[in-house]
C-alpha cells in the first residue's frame, strides 16, 4: 500500500516544477520499489491476490481505454468523476478483453510453430 501512496501523494500535495521535486523523485523511486517488493514471494504477494491477477490480465484494456472513460465521466459526472471513470474503465476493459481479446488469443494457437504454455 506505501509503495502506491506515497509517490501519489507526493503528486497530489506537492505537484511539479517545485524545490520538493528530488525529494518527490525519490518517493515515486521508493514506491515502484515498495510495489516491486509486494509482487515477491509466493504467499501473501500482490500476485496472489485474484483481484490483482485480474486487473492484470485485463491490463492493456486498462490502459487503452482510460482516455475515453475519463472523458465520458468528465461529460457525464459532476462529483465523483474518478470513481465513474475508474468503474466505467474496468468494465469497458473487462468486456474488451472477454469479447475482443480472447478470440484473437485462442486463434493465437493455429499459428505458433511451438506450442506456448499458460502463463
Amino acid at each position: 500500500a506505501a509503495g502506491a501512496v506515497v509517490p501519489t501523494g507526493g503528486l497530489l500535495f506537492l505537484g511539479g516544477n517545485t524545490p520538493w521535486d528530488m525529494v518527490l523523485d525519490t518517493g515515486v523511486a521508493g514506491g515502484g520499489g515498495l510495489l516491486r517488493l509486494a509482487t515477491l514471494g509466493p504467499h501473501g504477494s500482490l500476485l496472489a491476490n485474484r483481484t490483482a491477477a485480474y486487473l492484470g490480465k485485463i491490463s492493456y484494456g486498462l490502459y487503452v481505454y482510460h482516455p475515453l472513460c475519463l472523458w465520458t465521466a468528465g461529460a457525464l459526472v459532476d462529483r465523483g468523476g474518478f470513481l465513474f471513470a475508474l468503474g466505467l474503465n474496468i468494465a469497458v476493459s473487462a468486456l474488451s478483453y472477454r469479447y475482443l481479446e480472447a478470440p484473437f488469443l485462442r486463434l493465437k494457437q493455429r499459428f505458433e510453430k511451438l506450442a506456448s504454455r499458460p502463463v
